[in-house]
């Protein structure tokens, strides 16, 4: 569980006023990960002499592998902060993998990118070598940020969709906010400074942005939204704008209470073996079942909690040159033909 949170602004913040909200979204942002901090700001400066002046971009990164509550008090910090901040991306770590040194910390800068992750996968080298990425610091958040620098951000749902984990994800690319989750939460606020300046800010709880912004503007009562699962929005500082949309295909459909459940039915089982309520349609849910299941590795199928009688996954192997054996070769094979719920049916009758 990590802590992702920013800002952007239609023009630059005092220093102090985006210095403040900063430390208060690290601070409060502590609860979700201790190990490490960091912070991305981007704006712009002019320099040159009169009838000669240029616009350039300014960009600043630092992340040590620290606490949130000693990283605000380095004098680097709050150098970083001098007038010129359009956009802040922020985020304290919780590993779940990787070192735990200032490289494995966030945010994570590619070629064309910069993004805070808050999640993690289960099946990571499969992504790996699904879309041709690589994962130098060994944390799965990285293979956001290389996503979005090889294929771009409209194709981040794509990534998402073929994923089997939780995500949530702010990612500065071509100048743009955009912000993209599924099961991780992330809330947002909009408004309007006393001069004018048009603000948005983000943060992964409801309760984080509440109390950063109770702190730095000494007020209650904030219109609050949690973001839409399986969207990708792009954020100004004044409005949000859905720039894609993906379907959620839930749980692994392999754990059932009966011969009778199938998805589309209030009767599954999750992977970890809570009760879930699908939605949709059958046939839709029995197609999802069957994808997933066949990237799911052998290895989390034999830690996978489930409900022994209808463990559909009990009998899969990897043959010899790494391929899916048993059950998830016929059930693919039925797929291709087009009889995916009657195969699946099947199969789950067999299981004893």
């Amino acid at each position: 569980m990590c802590s992702i949170a920013g800002f952007i602004t239609d023009k630059p913040l005092h220093r102090l006023t985006a210095y403040r909200l900063g430390t208060a979204l690290l601070f409060y942002g502590a609860d979700r990960g201790e190990q490490s901090t960091g912070v991305f700001l981007s704006g712009s400066v002019e320099k040159g002499l009169n009838g000669s002046r240029k616009t350039i971009q300014k960009e600043a990164l630092f992340k040590k592998a620290i606490s949130p509550n000693r990283f605000i008090e380095e004098p680097h910090f709050l150098k970083m902060f001098d007038g010129t901040a359009t956009v802040g991306l922020f985020h304290t770590r919780q590993p779940t993998c990787g070192d735990k040194t200032r490289r494995q910390a966030q945010p994570f800068r590619g070629r064309r990118s910069v993004t805070v992750h808050n999640g993690m996968y289960w099946e990571p080298k499969e992504l790996k070598d699904q879309w041709g990425l690589d994962k130098d610091t060994g944390v799965d958040s990285e293979l956001v940020t290389n996503f979005i620098d090889a294929y771009g951000i409209r194709a981040l749902p794509d990534f998402l969709e073929s994923s089997r984990g939780m995500s949530a994800v702010a990612a500065w690319f071509g100048n743009r906010l955009y912000l993209a989750r599924d099961s991780n939460p992330t809330a947002l606020t909009q408004f309007t400074l006393d001069d004018k300046t048009s603000v948005t800010v983000f943060a992964s709880t409801r309760d984080i942005l509440e109390n950063a912004l109770r702190y730095i503007f000494l007020r209650d009562n904030w219109e609050i939204e949690v973001t839409n699962a399986n969207e990708l929005i792009h954020v100004s500082p004044s409005t949000t704008t859905k720039v894609a949309k993906w379907n959620d295909s839930g749980p692994l459909w392999t754990n059932y209470r009966d011969n009778d459940s199938e998805p589309g039915s209030p009767l599954l089982y999750d992977e970890y073996g809570e009760a879930y309520g699908a939605t949709g349609e059958s046939t839709r849910g029995w197609e999802n079942w069957v994808h997933r299941k066949a990237r799911r590795t052998y290895e989390s199928c034999k830690t996978r909690k489930s409900h022994k009688k209808y463990d559909l996954c009990k009998n899969d192997s990897r043959d010899s040159n790494g391929s899916y054996g048993g059950k998830v070769t016929r059930l693919l094979t039925g797929a291709k033909k087009g009889k995916v719920i009657e195969d699946a049916k099947k199969e789950t009758n067999e299981t004893d």
